[in-house]
């Protein structure tokens, strides 16, 4: 854990805390649905087929409106963006709750994408700003870990609000943790990304500035004052730039790779092994809090061994671990390799975004975060579609297969991705 001398220590984690539950809520709002499409498909009088593309459109809305959100957190700020973000959430949320037409529900549901975008993207700029990166892989890793928590607790929350009190009100609930992380919010996440005590250096194109512990104020009124053709010239900027593309087409791997595996082994241990569903969310419910142990030691591991090393061994562990999972067929083994599979992909999902954050200066990380964030929700979509005819035509010997050769390639792709240097001294850990 991260700790610093005095009432500091207590703030740092107030805002790791705070941050972990907005990007919590963020991914929690996507999880809860999946388990009541069927509900609110009779609802609507719609075949689940139809309420899929909500979800499909969901994503698309946190990947591409975030194009334009990302320059808006450079030029106001994380905090703002947090603030507008998490308000709008709640609203939507209440309005959801409502009784609606299906066009009234489809539109809301993509506007919660990119207000959950707009969250992901201020929250993973937020820990790039306020941590320096020697130990910014463990605030990465605990604020990652909401990730996984989301992933357990999303699918039974969901369903027994549904059971009990209708699919209506999980939205509701949404609403209101929403509410109560806006004016929390709103209280305590400090305005700017200040440091006590320690210097930020920051670099692009070879040329280093210093931003000192007092200087945020006034380089965030010069970041307000460029225009926003300045913000979307920096997507040509990174596109162009190997180091950058290289991380960008690597985070694409990595979220298709991940996504591939995790749509099609419940329907592999069903039938290969005949699990029932309940066995199948426990197994689940295993990996998911191996991933949450495993987040935390990530970051610290990432810290002392280097982001750029620890994702690489971790990309091509997980290759091997993946390519193994349909050779087996014992149990007791086979959930030892996902509790593999899990640690391996923690480590890896939080060594690259500690390092991504750091690849470029902090007036441009909303951007560049944006952008990436996009190029992960075009993986995932091209990946599963994909998967869905290798596991078709192969099973999921070829599911698996293809994410192995996808987690090799983002580790290849990562060669190109040079460990920043050092910015400064390293808080006592």
């Amino acid at each position: 854990m991260i700790s610093r001398p005095g009432s500091q220590a207590s703030k740092t984690g107030a805002v790791l805390t705070l941050l972990f539950l907005i990007l919590f809520i963020g991914v929690l709002d996507n999880q809860v649905i999946l388990p009541i499409l069927s509900l609110i498909a009779v609802t609507f009088h719609r075949s689940v087929a139809e309420l899929g593309w909500v979800v499909t459109a969901y994503a698309l809305g946190a990947a591409v409106l975030n194009l334009l959100f990302g320059p808006l957190s450079d030029s106001f700020g994380r905090k703002p963006m947090l603030l507008v973000g998490l308000a709008a959430f709640a609203i939507s949320g209440y309005l959801l709750s409502l009784r609606l037409t299906f066009l009234e529900f489809f539109v809301l549901r993509v506007l919660m994408g990119v207000f959950a975008g707009i969250l992901s993207t201020s929250v993973t700029a937020y820990v790039g700003d306020y941590f320096p990166y020697e130990v910014r892989g463990r605030a990465m890793g605990v604020v990652m870990a909401s990730y996984f928590a989301a992933l357990i607790f999303g699918v039974p929350m969901g369903a027994f609000i549904a059971d009990h009190w209708g699919w209506r009100r999980i939205f509701t609930v949404t609403g209101l943790l929403a509410t109560f992380l806006t004016l929390t919010t709103a209280r305590i996440l400090p305005r700017g990304a200040k440091i006590s005590g320690t210097r930020r250096i920051l670099a692009e194109n070879g040329s280093h500035f210093r931003l000192e512990p007092d200087d945020w104020r006034a380089n965030r009124i010069r970041r307000v004052r460029r225009s926003a053709a300045e913000h979307f010239n920096r997507y040509r900027h990174y596109l162009t730039s190997l180091p950058r593309l290289a991380a960008l087409v690597s985070a694409a791997f990595v979220s298709g790779a991940t996504l591939a595996v995790l749509t099609f082994v419940s329907p592999w241990l069903m039938m290969d092994f005949g699990l029932s569903a309940s066995r199948v969310g426990l197994i689940f419910l295993m990996v998911g809090t191996a991933s949450i142990i495993a987040s935390p030691l990530s970051g610290w591991a990432s810290d002392h061994l280097g982001k750029r090393r620890l994702f690489v061994i971790s990309s091509l562990a997980a290759a091997v671990l993946i390519a193994l999972l349909p050779w087996l067929k014992n149990m007791r083994l086979l959930l030892i390799l996902f509790f593999g599979v899990a640690l391996v992909i923690a480590f890896r999902q939080t060594s690259q975004q500690a390092l991504v954050t750091e690849l470029v200066p902090a007036q441009g990380r909303g951007s560049f975060i944006a952008l990436r964030n996009c190029f992960s929700q075009a993986g995932i979509a091209i990946s599963v579609i994909f998967a869905s005819l290798l596991f078709e035509s192969y099973g999921f010997k070829g599911v698996a297969l293809f994410s192995a050769v996808q987690s090799v390639l983002a580790a290849c792709f990562f060669f190109w991705v040079a460990e920043p240097a050092p910015s400064g001294p390293p808080f006592r850990t």
